[in-house]
């Protein structure tokens, strides 16, 4: 019998350390965990922690891996101050990934590629969802709730299934914008009871290193963290209203930093 293992990872670190005009930057680490399969007598393929297994954040962002192959995987993106627990997880032959969240809180983004991922009555297969606070946010593919298909662009909270809002549009900084300070604005919504900013290295949002609740529809910080690993980055925004539903992003933008 193989044993399966888990594992703490640091995909990649960013020893660069500069400052521009109040942005201070560091040493960046990436921490993961990386959940791998071993074949149980050629049939079964099963991870080798004891379930239920929970992880939680402080400030930092983790990301957490359920994989076989590279077309057969589930992946967490858990944000600061979030809890997750996993109540199973395992792969038969032939089958896909199997995972199995019992309990979240806080926010994370969950992006299935041919894995089946249940969390209470929900289920997905290929896709991207949103987890926050209780609400969970297609924001890309399908998947099913109570036997019912809910694709794309819809929202799930108190058994509920509703339209994700229209995303907020972004008046500044114009896409490739150099920013020798840091400034977002966009416009504002009526509705809207709380912003969302979120900054990444990529445009994909794979590996996030911002995420910021606004009061305001303006965003002027005086420092940020940057992760000097280019000079472009990506931010995007969506909001929340008073009754709690949630929008969709908007679109994503590029900015630059002084070289």
């Amino acid at each position: 019998m193989f044993r399966p293992t888990i594992g703490f990872l640091l995909p990649f670190s960013y020893p660069f350390l500069f400052s521009v005009l109040g942005v201070i930057s560091c040493m960046y680490l990436l921490p993961s965990v990386k959940v791998s399969y071993s074949v149980y007598d050629g049939k079964i393929v099963r991870v080798g922690e004891i379930y239920p297994f929970s992880v939680s954040t402080q400030d930092n962002f983790l990301h957490v891996s359920f994989f076989f192959e590279p077309d057969n995987l589930c992946y967490f993106i858990l944000y600061p101050r979030s809890h997750i627990v996993f109540e199973d997880s395992r792969k038969y032959a032939e089958s896909r990934v199997f995972v199995k969240v019992s309990k979240f809180e806080g926010r994370a983004d969950v992006r299935a590629k041919n894995c089946d991922f249940f969390f209470g009555d929900f289920s997905m297969s290929s896709g991207e969802v949103r987890l926050f606070k209780n609400k969970i946010d297609i924001v890309e593919g399908s998947g099913n709730y109570r036997g019912r298909k809910v694709e794309r662009g819809k929202g799930i909270v108190s058994g509920k299934i509703y339209d994700l809002l229209s995303p907020p549009s972004v008046l500044l900084p114009k896409d490739g914008d150099e920013l020798p300070r840091f400034y977002f604005s966009f416009v504002p919504v009526d509705r809207a009871k709380k912003y969302y900013i979120e900054i990444s290295a990529d445009r994909n949002f794979q590996f996030p290193f911002l995420f910021q609740e606004l009061e305001s529809y303006r965003f002027f910080p005086q420092e940020i963290t940057i992760i000097a690993v280019s000079d472009e980055y990506f931010f995007r925004l969506w909001y929340e209203d008073s009754e709690g539903f949630s929008s969709m992003y908007s679109e994503v933008r590029k900015f630059r930093l002084p070289k």
